[in-house]
Order: structure tokens, then sequence, then C-alpha cells
């Protein structure tokens, strides 16, 4: 909802809570506007006339498109950069450019898990805030993973008690499983979402959902049965091809959200309660 572009990066992480309080003073200033000084007091600045909602519901639609589109679109990137950073951990040489590489790759995670969210919360905001929290466990892993790699750290961990039992989660031997395992589920989630929406190429999210689906399955046969290869490339072929093609959409398309409908107020897929007419000033009626 926040032109990033125009309001500063800040508000990439603050936007959602800073948007509702500038929308709200936004409508209630162009209210006060249409109506004059003998209107009614307008509740919450959403009163206005047929033309005056119709400006409302269109700049909400306009700002939420932004928020969307731009969102999707550092979803985008971030899938990009989480593939690159990971294949280039598994090629170089250097053990501590290698490590730092795939710590990089943890921390784009999280922001690949906040572009998704922001582009799907309207879609369904409790399935998006679930998939959100499983790619940040998903994350967490990874960076707890790869910062006790380090000896320093791992010798200043184990200074405390808390510290110990950051190790003994790090280095249990189902981490990486169970990793694996979250991942699947949020992208599951998310790419449900995107065919139930219609934001992406229905044919891209349904094999998105596909592969999601694929690799969770041999997530869960591998915690059943470890001697099931569930680890090597194979399983993961059809997520990494969804993945790419998604983030290369994402990152040049973005996603297509619906526009305002003016009654009942249309925000992307969000729709609002009707906004009531205001009570006529004074001098309206003589």
């Amino acid at each position: 909802m926040y032109d990033t572009a125009n309001d500063g990066g800040m508000f990439l992480i603050f936007g959602p809570g800073v948007e509702i309080l500038y929308s709200l003073s936004c409508c209630f200033r162009s209210s006060c506007e249409r109506s004059g000084a003998g209107a009614e007091p307008i509740r919450l600045g959403l009163r206005t006339t047929g033309s005056g909602r119709e400006g409302v519901g269109r700049m909400a639609s306009e700002r939420q498109v932004r928020f969307q589109r731009g969102w999707a679109r550092v979803a985008g990137l971030m899938y990009w950069l989480v593939l690159v950073a990971d294949i280039a951990g598994t090629v170089v040489h250097s053990r501590i450019i290698a490590r730092s590489l795939e710590l990089a790759g943890s921390f784009f995670t999280v922001f690949l898990a906040l572009g998704l969210y922001y582009a799907l919360r309207p879609v369904q905001a409790a399935l998006a805030r679930t998939a959100l929290a499983l790619r940040l466990v998903e994350s967490a892993f990874g960076v707890l993973s790869i910062l006790v790699a380090f000896a320093g750290i791992n010798a200043r961990l184990g200074t405390t008690g808390a510290g110990v039992d950051l190790i003994r989660l790090a280095e249990w031997a189902d981490a990486t499983d169970f990793s694996a395992f979250a991942f699947t589920i949020g992208s599951t989630i998310f790419f449900s979402l995107f065919v139930r929406s219609g934001y992406i190429p229905r044919g891209l999210a349904w094999w998105g959902l596909f592969a999601s689906v694929a690799a969770m399955g041999a997530c869960l046969t591998h915690l059943a049965h470890p001697a099931f290869p569930a680890m090597t490339i194979y399983p993961w072929i059809p997520a990494l091809l969804a993945e790419t093609s998604t983030g290369l959409w994402l990152l040049v398309k973005s996603v297509k959200v619906g526009s305002v409908k003016v009654g009942s107020v249309k925000v992307g897929s969000v729709k609002v309660a009707p906004i009531e007419e205001r009570v006529p000033a004074a001098a309206e009626l003589r």
C-alpha cells in the first residue's frame, strides 16, 4: 500500500501498520474537503458523496496494487538471489566464502517470505501468515546451522546454557530434514494462494503447487524411512524449475491484481464493507 519509491525503504518493514493510519487520514481529509463546514461530523473519515466515495476507493486500490506488486517483485528477486547464493556456496573452494554465501541465502529467504506474504495476504491472511512463519523457521534453521559452524561463534555459544542448547539444535541429525519440510509446507501454501488468486498464470501456479507437494512428499517419506534419498537433487528438480520460473515472472511482470469496485469497495482481492452516504449539509437542503 506504500509507494516505497517515494516514501523510503523503511516503510517496507513498517509499511502495513503506518499505511492504515496514513490511508485513514487521507480519507478523512478528502471527505472534509468535499463535505464542507456544515456537514455532520464524519466518522473515521469514511463518509463521503458518490464521487468522493469513488475517489477514496480508487486511492486505496492504487496504493494496495502498488504495495502488492512491489513486494511481489521483491519476492521474484529473492527467489533468484537465494538460488545464486546456494549454488555459489557449493562450488567455491573457500570454506569461509561458502558459509558466508549460504548465510546470505538464508537471510534472503526472510525477504522472499516477506515478499510472498505481503503480495498474497489479501487472498487469505491466515494462510499467508502460516506460510510466512514456516519459511522463517526454514531461514532460522539455516542461519543457526551456519553460524554454529564458525569456530569463534561456536566457542562463545558454548559458554552459556542457552548457547549450548542452540548448538545441540543446530547439530540435530534431522535439522536439515526438518528445515526442508518446513520449506515445502510453506511453499505449498504460497503456491495454493497463487492458484486461488490468479495473480500469476494458472499453469505456473499449478506447476509450483505440484512441485511443492512432490517435495513435501519426498521429505515426509525420508523422515519416515531415512533410507529414502529425499535430499538428492532429483526430487527437487520440479521445485527448482517452479521457483526460477515464478521468480522470473514476479520480477518482470509482478502480480495481476484486480481493480476497485465502488459501492462495495474491492481492494485487490479484499472487499471492504459499503461506505455510508454522508448526511447533507444544511445549506444543501435549502
